[in-house]
């Protein structure tokens, strides 16, 4: 990035979320987004990107078609072995701030508080609150990590149950392909990106914002765990996609294309 000026080399800029649909609920305000816009803008030959989602959002709201789709690396080593037999603890990861309304996390309570009789399954919520909801950790076993070692987070994702993704808008979502790559069971909201991303696997997803509909998925993974298998069975073959050397390989192949 830094040589450009010096060797007249292109520039390729990787835009990682596009929440400036221009009305999303952001803490810049639309001046700020539409600044950064420009300054992206004059300064790359090309964008890249998670989806194509985001693509679409590029379009649309930056009016800019130059954008090419090369992923988002994992931040742990993929692990499929003995997945069907591993040793795993009574829990559901979620991972995102209790305090975020786009990721709407704290559904997983709503959806906790509905079962007639909730799960033998502790949630595990990993990211930052602004507070705890106490009542609720009171009455659920629950646990909450501000932050966690990103070793320990695999190892965490690796072991559970499931992971929970209800997120109401996302440019990609790293978390539910982090834990199919490393052969745990995910259950996602029905979203364009997450429709995109698991395409043509049997993914479980459940209406947004709708913890009734999360609950029941909750439970038909705990009913029929082979479904979950037979998810990451189906998975498998995208997981290079979001390997460092995936994304990579697939920079390096617009960069070459710039150049000819």
């Amino acid at each position: 990035v830094q040589c450009k000026a010096a060797t007249g080399k292109p520039l390729i800029r990787h835009v990682q979320d596009l929440l400036a649909a221009e009305g999303t609920a952001v803490a810049k305000s639309i001046d700020e987004l539409r600044t950064h816009r420009d300054a992206v803008l004059s300064s790359a030959d090309v964008l890249t990107t998670n989806t194509q989602f985001v693509v679409e959002q590029f379009k649309r709201f930056w009016d800019y078609d130059r954008a090419i789709v090369v992923g988002q690396p994992v931040q742990f080593d993929p692990d499929l072995d003995n997945f069907r037999t591993r040793q795993r603890r009574k829990v559901a990861v979620i991972v995102g701030r209790l305090s975020d309304p786009l990721k709407n996390t704290s559904l997983a309570l709503r959806a906790l508080s509905l079962m007639k009789k909730p799960p033998d399954l502790a949630m595990v919520w990993v990211g930052k609150a602004k507070h705890k909801p106490r009542s609720w950790f009171r009455r659920f076993r629950i646990e909450h990590h501000i932050e966690i070692p990103a070793a320990d987070l695999a190892h965490l994702v690796k072991t559970s149950r499931m992971l929970l993704a209800p997120s109401l808008f996302e440019g990609l979502g790293l978390p539910p392909i982090e834990a199919l790559a490393v052969g745990t069971p995910a259950i996602v909201s029905d979203i364009p990106v997450k429709r995109e991303v698991f395409a043509g696997t049997p993914m479980r997803f459940h209406k947004p914002d709708d913890p009734t509909d999360l609950a029941r998925a909750i439970e038909s993974l705990l009913a029929n765990p082979e479904s979950g298998w037979q998810l990451i069975d189906a998975f498998s073959p995208k997981v290079p996609n979001y390997t460092v050397e995936g994304v990579a390989s697939k920079i390096i192949a617009a960069y070459d294309s710039l150049k000819r």
